[in-house]
């Protein structure tokens, strides 16, 4: 949520991660084949104006402009320092709920008139144009609120997580919400791995062997909306994971 309270001290802290993430890249690749790389967008990559909750436009430090001019180079950074370590890239973003062009707290366009997906074609262009990057690094535009595609024959689903309405804890709203999937038999049903955000701390529920449900932690320096609903802040990170072979998942692990 770039663009709130902290934004400085986010930037930082994002930046620290890269080396981390280029060192686990490499320590992987000394045991294992992984040559191709997934940037996933879990949404809210800018904090937006106002629309989301009370006395946002007070707190907010940036404005819509700069929230993404500094989202899209932190995020042109990581993607052109990870890349070099890959034969081939693919970035796929889904849209969260600050990403939403709102009006008097709702929405009021399309569900893929989202600022997230905005950013991922804005980085497509300046991509495209890189004759070391355009023939690497594919991209995917959704046009709704999820993406759902085949990475080494394991069916991974990505998104935000704002649209799971029933159940209790966020675990239990995502179960819910696959469940519902299934009763409609859509294609997010086959996922074996489902990768979502919006809850700001990181948690992974195992069902089976069969399904992952990976919830990211946020990259941010906290949420004050947060600290007095939940007692206390969660702590900062990167969500990483390798995704195929015969386990579909493996090498779960949170950059800090």
């Amino acid at each position: 949520q770039i663009g709130k309270g902290g934004t400085e001290e986010s930037i930082e802290i994002f930046m620290s991660y890269i080396p981390k993430i280029k060192k686990q890249v490499k320590e992987l690749q000394k045991h294992e084949t992984i040559d191709q790389v997934l940037f996933a967008g879990l949404g809210d990559l800018v904090e937006g104006c106002s629309g989301h909750y009370a006395m946002q436009e007070f707190q907010t430090e940036l404005d819509d402009r700069q929230q993404q001019k500094v989202a899209r180079r932190m995020i042109y950074t990581l993607i052109k320092e990870i890349m070099p370590l890959f034969k081939r890239g693919l970035v796929a973003f889904a849209g969260g709920n600050h990403g939403e062009k709102r009006q008097n707290g709702k929405a009021y366009t399309t569900f893929g008139d989202n600022k997230d997906v905005m950013l991922a074609e804005e980085l497509q262009e300046i991509f495209k144009e890189a004759p070391a990057y355009k023939d690497k690094i594919d991209f995917i535009m959704p046009d709704s609120l999820s993406i759902t595609l085949d990475i080494s024959n394991t069916v991974v689903t990505l998104v935000h997580g704002h649209q799971m309405r029933g159940g209790g804890n966020p675990q239990a709203k995502a179960r819910t919400w696959l469940a519902n999937q299934s009763l409609a038999r859509s294609e997010i049903a086959d996922s074996d791995l489902l990768l979502m955000g919006h809850y700001h701390f990181f948690s992974a529920y195992e069902s089976d062997g069969k399904r992952l449900i990976l919830q990211a932690p946020s990259l941010d320096s906290g949420s004050e909306w947060f600290d007095n609903t939940n007692g206390g802040r969660n702590s900062a990170g990167v969500l990483t994971l390798v995704i195929g072979g015969s386990e579909k998942w493996s090498n779960i692990r949170v950059i800090r």
